[in-house]
C-alpha cells in the first residue's frame, strides 16, 4: 500500500545518505526526500525499475558545473 511504499522510499534514501556520510561527506551537506509510490510509465520491467530509484544532484563549490544522476 501507499504507506508501505513511502516507508520503503524513506529507508532507501536513508541508506544512500548513510553511505555518503560513511564516504566522508558531511551530513549537513546532504538533503534527502522520499517520494513513496509513483505510478510506472508502463508495465515494462525497465519502467518499474526507474520508478524505484534514488536521484542524486551534486553541486561543486566554486564551479559552474553540475553533475546529476
Amino acid at each position: 500500500d501507499a504507506d508501505y511504499n513511502l516507508k520503503l522510499s524513506e529507508r532507501r534514501v536513508e541508506y544512500v545518505r548513510d553511505q555518503l556520510v560513511a564516504a566522508g561527506i558531511d551530513e549537513s551537506r546532504i538533503t534527502v526526500a522520499a517520494h513513496g509510490e509513483v505510478p510506472a510509465q508502463d508495465e515494462s520491467v525497465d519502467s518499474f525499475a526507474l520508478e524505484r530509484r534514488v536521484s542524486l544532484n551534486f553541486y561543486i563549490e566554486g564551479s559552474p558545473s553540475v553533475a546529476s544522476n
